[in-house]
């Protein structure tokens, strides 16, 4: 007699990616053997419930003493991602199955199939349960993978799990049938899950041992689970799958009503992708590749989304770093051309696509463009003597790699760089013509070219594994014109999101990049720009201000609420500031380690009666490490009562990307660890090492052995370190709580804990979110010492104090809500609504995604030829400049500020075969012709009064010129002008409102005032944008007040006040 049997169990913490499989103590569920477990699905309409396919033969265990067949077994559901073996759903539980067959004539749930033979299948019904960690997240640290359960008890505990059953009987398919495989999937997915769905909420996985009644059918027993025939009618409907919903506390979405459901995609993009790669060798001489995530990365956080992720391969630390190997078949080189395909099998499961660069071209581009200008330019840091920094080697670039003439690129080989970018070909040319960019020989245009080919490629890669419907997530400076290229492909189709980790430069700095537009455009491209701090979104705005003479400002979404956005081509990009967190969770697995634990009992033995100073830096100037040194020997200076009590661990984090500066700052870091233990032996424990040996593991385990961190960046972006620390000493709050109550109560063995304390750059972005930690200005010296001080003076309850202050955000905010919160701002930005519609304007990286109102069409110049020609009466009215005079912005207002400043300067001339057309035009007795400005009778008499029959319209309006002779010229000759108010002007306020406005054109340098027959009118437009704005402001109300009494209008227009 054989069982058929279904297992289900609803997952609604699993991560895109993760997947469930059942083990067991009989052969068809493996044997503990996992290799050989049942995997279980799901889909869009059974989410979050995982089930088998199809119902799995178990042969009956017994009879009991009804004469009815019994099973008995245990099992347990296994945690896979990325296609291999994670954990166990509870490392100290299992579950046990033990039920007994119905007899034929009970009320049993029938799935008719529509033929005659009936099979009952048993429906066994669990929850998933999760300690600790998330599915994807395993112990960072080896650790030996649990045995799978053994009959009868789990892998560490008897206790057993809740199980609901269930009986069904499915009619019309064979189950031994592979062709009915399908159909009997059908039919269980359809049909029963439809119905059952409502009995699931009560009957099945109840985490309560009472719920586990005995019953007293012959079937069962005291030990037997609750069995459940049919179902009740009476049940309440199920609720539905719930949906992300930020936590309180955390930051706000942009609406209360969106959420982030399981059927969402995103694709998440970064320059790297969160994946541990290795390669090794077969037995047959082949390569094997494994992958892994890394866990430490941002971006390797679980969520419930459908989410693939894009981005370049890291092999064994290799960054593009091609000049530093002199073998290329080197790992470092990169991954062998016919080895790809290996790799991208091995990430598929991880739902990863890599993209495939050339290893010079993106060496040029990170190493060269990212971190030799970028970098120090984002971190507000600018040199006129330093044209370059580094190069893709780590080195300085000569001529002869742009050949022999002096500011000459090298055709060949950008011709060769630039083969696939044909877009971006107009674009150097024009950056070629302009000559050597800096006096560089054309380096930094080189850099830029190799720049925007890799931001291309990832264009390509994302277009490939676009769905309609995706978002799309980008990460990083890498990317930053990234948003142009996929606003040509899929911009009207694709939400995008730019999210930079870095600091944002001030306008002063950002605007000394000679691609400043390029790269401002390319930002403004994206839906949503988002930073870790207002500040940074702040310089951002102020540059679109400067730069691009954008507005901004706060804008409605579509539930009441208000986001901060960019006005820019009819488009509203959204500026979303939220900071980034850290998994606890993850990192307090990390610290439960044994070897977590030895070797802070390492550290501290090394270094006992001493007080521990710890700092994890970066080798490169940015990172402030040698004030943070200087600041030491400051503080021993003073207080030499702490000589050979205090130690300073210092880890320097090699950077040789950063090339000489990665030089100059190790030597300068030696130079001075080397003269503080001259004076002091033994003060400072100096300790160089590469990203990969200070890990996770490394880094919480120093974290959790100091008493001091200190973080001495001159100017950082997101730095994770001050949250860890705080983690790491999290358990100390609660430790010494419990101490003070024992010590309270009498306990003599009560130990009192002295919690961490945080020493915190004011210019790293975690200062903004830490509000316990003592905050230095690490360009103060003295600061930095009088810091040091104030921690070894402050008592016990300030140390907890101030680490519960910390804490408050590191619980609040981790790194899965601060994802979702930001997704959910990047899915409420309004696109493709009703009353708006996108199209494209522009080549190469002068595109321009634009917004216009729904209906918006092309002019049909067929049909307006079609529409000439059919008519009797036309009447033509043309603009004036931009349409009869083609004068640039710039060139007409620097002309309105000449004429402004000397009545005898000539105007513009109109061309000889425009003056010829509207002739023609106005020859025609059908036509009606008039030339509308906004300039004074006197412009466009000059240029235009003439042309024959031509109807003149100036000062937008307020004087008026008819085209027909007999109206429109009086009997000498002169044009006739006809003044719209009739009545005659009030001219009396004109000499107070010069008045005013003269004293704030002293107070604005490059305001000017302008005066025609019927206005004033004070020009702010080449001003600073910002002075001149309140400038304007302030002379309107001044304004308003003054000439309240008199006959006349104030208006105010962009960059302008007119009176």
């Amino acid at each position: 007699m054989f069982f058929r049997v279904i297992f289900s169990i609803k997952a609604e913490s699993l991560s895109h990616g993760d997947s469930l499989r059942v083990v067991g103590s009989v052969p068809a569920l493996g044997l503990t053997n996992l290799d050989q477990a049942i995997t279980l699905h799901t889909s869009p309409e059974t989410y979050p419930y995982y089930e088998t396919v199809n119902p799995i033969k178990i042969p009956a265990t017994s009879i009991n003493s009804a004469g009815a067949p019994t099973l008995t077994l245990s099992y347990q559901y296994a945690l896979f991602s990325g296609g291999k073996f994670a954990r166990w759903e509870d490392s100290k539980a299992s579950r046990t199955l033990q039920v007994a067959m119905p007899p034929l004539d009970d009320k049993i749930f029938c799935v008719d199939g529509g033929d005659s033979k009936e099979e009952l299948v048993m429906l066994v019904s669990d929850s998933l349960r999760l300690s600790g960690l998330s599915p994807s997240s395993p112990i960072p640290t080896s650790s030996p993978v649990p045995a799978p359960p053994s009959s009868g008890e789990g892998p560490a505990s008897p206790r057993s799990l809740k199980n609901g059953v269930e009986f069904m009987c499915i009619g019309g398919a064979d189950l031994d049938s592979p062709k009915n495989s399908n159909r009997l999937s059908s039919s269980y997915r359809g049909t029963f899950t439809k119905h059952m769905d409502r009995q699931r909420s009560l009957s099945l996985a109840s985490s309560s041992a009472s719920d586990c009644s005995p019953t007293s059918s012959p079937y069962g027993s005291p030990n037997t689970k609750t069995v459940k025939f049919g179902f009740d009618e009476s049940l309440p409907p199920p609720s539905e799958p719930k949906a992300f919903v930020s936590d309180h506390g955390s930051a706000p979405p942009p609406s209360a009503n969106l959420d982030l459901l399981s059927s969402d995609g995103v694709i998440v993009v970064s320059i790297f992708l969160p994946i541990i790669l290795q390669r090794a060798e077969s037995q047959t001489g082949g390569a094997v590749w494994t992958a892994d995530w890394d866990y430490e990365n941002l971006l390797s956080m679980s969520t419930h989304m459908r989410v693939t992720r894009v981005g370049t391969v890291k092999w064994r630390g290799w960054h593009g770093n091609f000049g530093q190997q002199s073998n290329n078949n080197s790992p470092e080189s990169g991954v062998p051309v016919e080895e790809r395909h290996l790799v991208e099998r091995c990430l598929a499961p991880f739902n990863c696509v890599p993209v495939w660069c050339d290893v010079k071209v993106f060496g040029e581009a990170y190493n060269g463009f990212c971190k030799g200008i970028l970098w120090p330019v984002f971190h507000n840091v600018s040199s006129v003597y330093n044209y370059g920094g580094v190069d893709a080697d780590g080195g300085v670039l000569d001529d002869s790699v742009h050949g022999s003439a002096p500011g000459a690129a090298p055709e060949s080989e950008l011709s060769e760089t630039m083969s696939n970018s044909s877009e971006f070909s107009n674009q150097y040319d024009s950056d070629h013509a302009a000559g050597p960019i800096h006096g560089d020989g054309g380096r930094q245009a080189h850099l830029w070219s190799a720049y925007t080919q890799i931001n291309k490629q990832f264009s390509d890669t994302i277009v490939q594994h676009f769905n309609e419907g995706d978002l799309i997530w980008i990460h990083g400076f890498q990317l930053l014109v990234l948003p142009s290229m996929l606003s040509r492909k899929v911009g009207r189709l694709a939400k995008i999101g730019l999210f930079l980790h870095t600091p944002f430069p001030s306008s002063e700095i950002f605007r000394t990049l000679w691609c400043r537009e390029d790269i401002l455009r390319g930002m403004l491209n994206a839906d949503q720009v988002g930073f870790h701090l207002y500040e940074y979104a702040r310089h951002f705005l102020t540059c679109c201000r400067r730069l691009l003479g954008l507005t901004y400002g706060m804008i409605p979404d579509t539930h009441g609420g208000h986001n901060l956005a960019i006005d820019t081509n009819g488009r509203q990009v959204t500026i979303t500031s939220i900071h980034a967190g850290v998994e606890t969770p993850l990192l307090k697995k990390c610290l439960d380690h044994s070897s977590t634990a030895d070797k802070v009992k390492a550290i501290r033995e090394q270094f006992k009666g001493k007080v521990i100073m710890g700092a994890i830096d970066r080798l490169e100037s940015l990172k402030g490490t040698p004030l943070k040194i200087l600041g030491l020997e400051r503080f021993l200076d003073k207080r030499p009562e702490y000589r050979d009590k205090i130690v300073l661990v210092q880890v320097g984090i090699s950077a040789f990307e950063r090339g000489d500066d990665y030089k100059a700052t190790k030597a300068e870091v030696v130079a001075l660890v080397e003269r503080v233990n001259a004076k002091f032996p033994n003060t400072i424990q100096f300790q160089e090492c590469s990203e990969s040996e200070m890990r996770l593991n490394q880094r919480m385990a120093l974290l959790r052995a100091v008493d001091i961190v200190m973080v001495s960046s001159l100017r950082d972006g997101f730095n994770r370190l001050p949250l860890e620390f705080c983690v790491a000493h999290q358990d100390a709050v609660q430790v010494g709580i419990d101490n003070y109550a024992r010590a309270a109560a009498g306990d003599q063995t009560a130990v009192e804990v002295r919690p961490g304390v945080c020493i915190l750059s004011e210019f790293a972005s975690s200062a903004r979110v830490m509000r316990g930690s003592i905050h230095i200005n690490p360009w103060k010296v003295a600061e930095i010492a009088h810091a040091i001080e104030c921690s070894l003076a402050m008592d016990v309850e300030e140390h907890r104090r101030r680490l519960k202050y910390d804490m408050e955000f590191v619980k609040r905010v981790t790194t899965q809500r601060w994802a979702l919160a930001v997704l959910l701002d990047l899915k409420g930005v309004k696109k493709n609504t009703e009353g708006q519609q996108y199209s494209g304007a522009g080549l190469g990286l002068g595109f321009r995604l634009l917004g216009m109102e729904t209906g918006f069409k092309s002019l049909d110049t067929t049909q307006v030829s079609k529409s000439y020609r059919n008519s009797h009466k036309r009447l033509i009215m043309l603009d004036y400049g931009g349409t009869i005079i083609n004068d640039s912005e710039d060139k007409e207002g620097l002309m309105k500020f000449i004429l402004s400043t000397n009545k005898e300067a000539k105007r513009s001339t109109i061309q000889e075969d425009l003056i010829s057309t509207l002739t023609a035009l106005c020859s025609d007795p059908r036509n009606n012709v008039f030339v509308v400005s906004g300039k004074e009778r006197s412009a466009i008499t000059e240029t235009l009064g003439a042309v024959p029959n031509l109807g003149l319209a100036a000062e937008h309006g307020m004087f008026y010129s008819w085209p027909h002779q007999a109206t429109g010229l009086a009997a000498d000759g002169e044009r006739k002008w006809e003044i719209m108010n009739s009545g005659g002007q009030d001219r009396s306020w004109r000499p107070t409102a010069l008045t005013i406005m003269e004293v704030y054109t002293n107070r604005t340098h490059g305001s000017y005032i302008e005066q025609t027959e019927s206005k004033v009118l004070w020009q702010y437009k080449d001003a600073d944008p910002e002075f001149g704005a309140l400038q304007s402001k302030e002379l309107e109300d001044h304004l308003t007040s003054v000439l309240k009494s008199f006959n006349g209008e104030r208006g105010k227009k962009r960059m302008r006040t007119e009176e």
